[in-house]
């Protein structure tokens, strides 16, 4: 991949091929520390712990086709080229949280376009909702896509059992 964005698109596409409708996205740069990092959170079938042992395994995919595998793989490298890590965290039938940290270094990629690749994935998944929170130590907006935003034009903070559930899980582990 040429773009963190590429990335990005990629793990969302997972996030769509778990059959996730409610996808979290927080973004912390930390400017002091010249950090990033990126956890996306789905609503989606979660893995089993096989499929969790193996999932950012070069090769290794749950899709059936031949073009897979390579996605997790590729995005813990350039974590780890930039001196991070990539995480998984799954509950079968409950959820993912997918954690990227790495430094913001020389070698970085460019980091390409993250609002047109977030919409790009939101019209590609029009019965998915996304929240995304960017933050930084001096700032922090959360922006709510929904279907019903979509309709509308308002964003808004719907309150479902979804909703509850993630909320709850960031709660309990202190991963958001």
């Amino acid at each position: 991949m040429q773009t963190l964005d590429g990335h990005l698109l990629d793990l969302l596409l997972n996030c769509t091929h778990a059959g996730a409708d409610l996808v979290l996205l927080h973004i912390h740069k930390d400017v002091k520390n010249s950090e990033v990092a990126v956890k996306i959170l789905d609503n989606g079938c979660g893995m089993d712990e096989n499929t969790l042992l193996h999932a950012a395994d070069k090769g290794f995919t749950t899709k059936n086709n031949a073009h897979g595998g390579m996605g997790l793989y590729l995005a813990s490298e350039m974590c780890r080229k930039n001196g991070g890590n990539l995480r998984i965290k799954s509950k079968q039938g409950v959820y993912t949280l997918v954690t990227c940290r790495f430094k913001i270094t020389k070698h970085l990629l460019p980091a390409g376009n993250w609002p047109l690749t977030v919409a790009l994935w939101l019209y590609m998944n029009p019965k998915a909702d996304i929240w995304v929170q960017y933050s930084t130590e001096n700032f922090n907006k959360q922006f709510v896509f929904s279907r019903y935003a979509r309709k509308t034009g308002i964003q808004y903070v719907k309150s479902n059992r979804d909703v509850r559930l993630v909320a709850s899980l960031l709660d309990e582990k202190n991963d958001f």
